[in-house]
């Protein structure tokens, strides 16, 4: 029987046990991983590359056999390289509370490159520790002004110059955030000769208003939205909006009123009105 060479192919990982099963009647169990040499197998061990293991396995009778396994899911730990306090500088942009986060970007230098912004801040290095960033580092570990440690991966420029002056080279953008447009309501959607108004408008406004548009060309004008109201003007048109406190208006919200019916109803009245009877047809 061929040895059977057992390790977890699949998922990614920063090493990789193996451990090989040999027939019974083996009398040499060796391994060898890569290009390395034989090695008598005594039990399981790591692999911590990417390679290809064998196994021989050979009995009494000088029968031999071999197998193999390919090892392709091993992946580089990362190297995270420590700065020590002085060092560097680790900027934290203030953004307006009404931009999207989504949105929030940053550059280094008027002719970077736009990058989404890291609310763990951006990293300047002073020259002297410039040596000690390597090209295969995956990440650089800094100390915050809480104690907080802090790992930045890409976010991380060299200072060639005063703090004073590079901080102009910083430069941010944004998407403003407007606020939701109020949501018009109405008691019921039957017909009827009155309907009871209300508004939803976002908890954060700081101003709703609302106004009532009538067929005649007139209106109410804005008004401060205090609760609901009630209109009985066929065809009256509401509109809605409101600010946040950072003065950015909602779009406006309009709603056309369709159900309010004030015609008295028209009963016509069928049959022989001279004949005496019981009963009279009424038709609306």
């Amino acid at each position: 029987m061929k040895p059977i060479i057992n390790a977890n192919t699949k998922n990614k990982a920063y090493q990789v046990k193996v451990s090989i099963d040999y027939d019974r009647t083996a009398s040499i169990k060796q391994y060898k991983i890569g290009e390395g040499s034989w090695e008598t197998y005594t039990g399981e061990f790591y692999v911590y590359e990417n390679t290809t293991v064998y196994a021989y396995s050979e009995n009494e009778l000088k029968y031999t056999s071999e197998n193999s396994k390919e090892i392709n899911n091993i992946v580089s730990r990362p190297e995270i390289i420590t700065l020590d306090e002085g060092m560097y500088y680790l900027i934290r942009l203030n953004y307006p509370e009404i931009s999207n986060p989504d949105s929030r970007e940053y550059k280094w230098l008027e002719d970077g490159e736009w990058k989404k912004y890291d609310p763990k801040g951006i990293l300047l290095i002073k020259q002297e520790a410039k040596d000690l960033i390597t090209t295969t580092a995956s990440g650089i570990k800094v100390v915050d002004s809480k104690g907080n440690e802090v790992i930045v991966n890409d976010h991380y420029y060299f200072l060639d110059r005063p703090l004073y002056e590079a901080i102009d080279d910083l430069y941010s953008r944004w998407d403003v955030v407007r606020p939701k447009a109020p949501e018009i309501i109405l008691d019921t959607l039957e017909p009827v000769k009155e309907v009871e108004v209300g508004i939803n408008y976002q908890k954060t406004l700081v101003e709703k208003q609302y106004k009532v548009s009538y067929e005649d060309g007139t209106d109410t004008g804005w008004k401060d939205y205090t609760g609901t109201f009630n209109v009985s003007t066929p065809n009256s048109v509401i509109y809605a909006k409101g600010v946040s406190a950072a003065g950015i208006e909602t779009d406006e919200s309009i709603y056309k009123i369709t159900n309010i019916d004030n015609e008295a109803p028209v009963i016509n009245i069928k049959g022989d009105l001279e004949t005496p009877k019981q009963k009279v047809a009424l038709t609306p």
